[in-house]
């Protein structure tokens, strides 16, 4: 089922400054993913992915943009995360990630899907690893 539930985001402090110290990082225009693989056995969540998304007010002082642009990155990952959400379980891996929108332009919906798509693909070839 396409939804974004609240178990799916990425909230807790602990766990972001986590990411931030222990993860990785990877570039997919126009998003700087940050990820942080765990072994899903260690930890048991609900949900495989956890995801936070970030645009920078240094790049786009109005919120109206900021906003825009957070809604549609949230829309494409919604819509691409099937494939993410069910190599993650086989290799009893968990996902926390962070995507944080590197760009200084405002993209169109359609960019922002086709990164999502290389994004994920990036992700599981990491997870598969």
């Amino acid at each position: 089922m396409n939804v974004f539930r609240k178990a799916e985001r990425l909230c807790s402090k602990k766990q972001i400054e986590l990411l931030f110290s222990q993860g990785r990082v990877a570039f997919v225009f126009p998003f700087k993913i940050f990820y942080r693989i765990t072994d899903a056995k260690a930890a048991p969540r609900i949900t495989p992915c956890q995801v936070m998304i970030s645009v920078p007010k240094r790049h786009f002082k109005k919120a109206v943009v900021r906003n825009l642009l957070k809604r549609r990155t949230r829309e494409a990952f919604r819509l691409h995360k099937q494939s993410l959400a069910a190599a993650l379980p086989a290799q009893g891996k968990h996902l926390q990630l962070v995507l944080y929108y590197a760009c200084e332009t405002v993209l169109p919906y359609v960019s922002l899907a086709e990164a999502m798509k290389k994004a994920n693909h990036l992700l599981i070839q990491q997870v598969e690893l």
